[in-house]
């Protein structure tokens, strides 16, 4: 019998790491917002003399009032502030917690060698690669300062669909026997896991595609246009394209901040891409060659 010492040092022991587990990734997005956020904004900001305020007033809001830096300031804070973190951040707290708590008690409390418990064995592989590549990929949009509330919540997503994802590749791979879970299985389930979650829903609209005949869709033309600005590589028209930018004249004419804070790329970045956009829709390819 487990004593009530034992048992007290074990739950010392689940919160410990479940803490341990939780604070790399939220380390991550609360450096972000102390460091990053207000070097974006005043990246940004510094840009902007009181006349290309009114033009870009007059352009992107004309119901708007700001005319000077201080109110385009308040303006800014009002649309784009770090207020708007806050629920994202805390989904992603709360949700990663929970999962950390789940994942460190199953651990301590169950026999990771033995062959029961399968399911279990296959969603802590699941977790554990969607942890790494969350962990891994907001560490990385730190450093670059790219950090988006879109971001936090994909990576939210990405925990909640990690065990669904780690089962259905398994199972589909035909790695899951029964309640018996192979080493191969467990490094399936976390190799799926550590995938982007794009990445892992193509695969997954591909298998359906073949399986059951369905239109995956799988040939997207809409990055065509942007892939022809210089500057522009796939990843970076993928992220266009989910800001709804699929063409050449919606990049022109978008809102060079509200695409900046959304897609996380740099303000000066996303004017030289505004205005490559803006020649591409007056000359042909013959005469950009030309």
């Amino acid at each position: 019998a487990i004593s009530e010492a034992d048992m007290s040092d074990l739950r010392n022991t689940i919160l410990i790491t479940t803490g341990i587990v939780a604070a790399l990734p939220l380390i991550a997005a609360g450096h972000f917002l102390h460091f990053g956020w207000p070097a974006r904004k005043a990246q940004i900001l510094s840009r902007f003399t009181d006349d290309s305020i009114k033009h870009y007033r007059e352009t992107f809001c004309p119901s708007s009032t700001f005319t000077n830096a201080a109110e385009f300031e308040e303006e800014y804070d009002k649309r784009y502030g770090r207020r708007l973190f806050f629920f994202p951040v805390l989904l992603f707290a709360t949700t990663l917690i929970f999962l950390s708590y789940f994942s460190t008690s199953w651990i301590w409390s169950h026999d990771w060698l033995g062959a029961s418990d399968g399911t279990g064995k296959i969603a802590i592989w699941s977790l554990a690669g969607a942890y790494i590549w969350v962990t891994y990929d907001l560490i990385f949009r730190v450093r670059q300062n790219d950090v988006v509330t879109s971001g936090i919540n994909r990576a939210t997503l990405r925990l909640l669909l990690s065990m669904p994802f780690g089962f259905a590749v398994a199972a589909f791979a035909g790695a899951i026997e029964s309640l018996h879970v192979t080493i191969p299985a467990g490094a399936l389930a976390f190799f799926v896991g550590a995938f982007p979650t794009d990445t892992v829903i193509k695969f997954m609209r591909r298998t359906a595609f073949l399986s059951l005949k369905l239109d995956a869709n799988t040939n997207d033309d809409s990055l065509k246009q942007l892939l022809k600005i210089n500057g522009i590589t796939t990843p970076i028209a993928e992220r266009f394209v989910d800001e709804g930018i699929r063409t050449n004249l919606q990049l022109a004419y978008a809102d060079p901040i509200t695409l900046t804070i959304k897609t996380g790329m740099d303000f000066a970045y996303i004017l030289a891409c505004c205005g490559h956009a803006m020649v591409r829709t007056y000359f042909n390819d013959e005469q950009m060659v030309a």
